[in-house]
């Protein structure tokens, strides 16, 4: 939904990546957008739908639950209106489809590129949105790279269009549910498979263990315990 400077890229990056049989919608203002000719090799089917994607009778028509992710981009601001920001027509496809997403009791996977922070404590996200705020994004990665210059060929490796990429898996992928496992154990069954585990998020919000008396003996001057943590995954 909209159109910039860096949609072409993006189209051009889909048409490299996506699965088989995969559709883009695009929805934008424009008559024709300057979209990439497609290939034919290109397994991505595409098609554009011209209207204000700010407008909810733009969306009369289209199953918006049924898309894996849905992309509001926001406009470069030479592009904006007299006395209209950037961020604005953003912010009011965002809450055309929130009100979609109430309307329907069905939650969509929105994300939003904004262009001011200022505009993000605005943005009316639902359940599975998120925001994107370009600058910021950009001069987050530009401080890491100057204080940590190795992290340059890392960050490469992420953004290339077939280089890494970060997911996140269930944890029985690699170890057995309701068992206790060390995150070394992760760790491990994780580069049997060619992954890296970099960390974990809490499946559900556990209340904390009682505090047990410590019968090891310190492992260091500190007072340390060598024992290695663990935990129960689900």
């Amino acid at each position: 939904m909209g159109w910039n400077r860096r949609a072409p890229l993006i189209v051009d990056t889909l048409r490299r990546t996506a699965r088989p049989d995969s559709t883009l919608d695009l929805i934008t203002g424009l008559a024709a957008p300057g979209v990439p000719q497609r290939t034919d090799s290109s397994p991505l089917r595409l098609t554009h739908h011209p209207g204000d994607p700010s407008a909810p009778e733009t969306l009369t028509g289209l199953d918006l639950s049924a898309y894996d992710c849905v992309l509001v981009l926001g406009a470069d601001q030479q592009a904006a209106k007299d006395g209209e920001r950037a961020d604005d027509r953003t912010l009011l496809a965002m809450l055309t489809l929130r009100s979609l997403e109430e309307e329907t009791s069905r939650v969509l996977p929105v994300v939003a590129e904004m262009g001011d922070h200022r505009s993000r404590t605005l943005a009316p996200l639902g359940p599975a949105g998120d925001v994107v705020v370009a600058g910021e994004l950009t001069a987050l990665l530009m401080a890491q790279i100057v204080h940590t210059p190795e992290l340059a060929a890392v960050f490469e490796e992420i953004f290339a269009v077939r280089g890494g990429a970060l997911a996140l898996r269930p944890a029985a992928h690699y170890v057995r549910p309701g068992r206790e496992a060390s995150f070394a154990t992760v760790v491990a069954a994780a580069i049997r498979n060619d992954e890296h585990a970099i960390g974990y998020r809490p499946h559900v919000p556990r209340p904390p263990a009682p505090t047990a008396p410590s019968t090891c003996a310190p492992a260091s001057p500190n007072g340390a315990c060598g024992t290695p943590r663990t935990r129960s995954w689900s």
